[in-house]
């Protein structure tokens, strides 16, 4: 696989793992995400399994942390 940049340095390993976890999420995360995303929670932008801080957040809006 090729060299890829991350996000502020985030180690590789921890994307590589989010990535796979998207791919094998629960029905209870595919609800949810399906009321997240496209900004339909007060016009937030939400990701799914995004690293942060060394961990995996499961939905992650940077503005909401900000």
């Amino acid at each position: 696989m090729p060299k890829r940049d991350f996000h502020k340095n985030a180690q590789g390993n921890l994307f590589e793992y989010a990535i796979n976890m998207r791919k094998n999420h629960t029905a209870a995360e595919d609800l949810l995400w399906q009321n997240l995303r496209g900004r339909k929670l007060g016009g937030h932008k939400f990701r799914r399994q995004h690293p942060v801080a060394g961990f995996i957040a499961d939905f992650y809006c940077h503005f909401l942390l900000s």
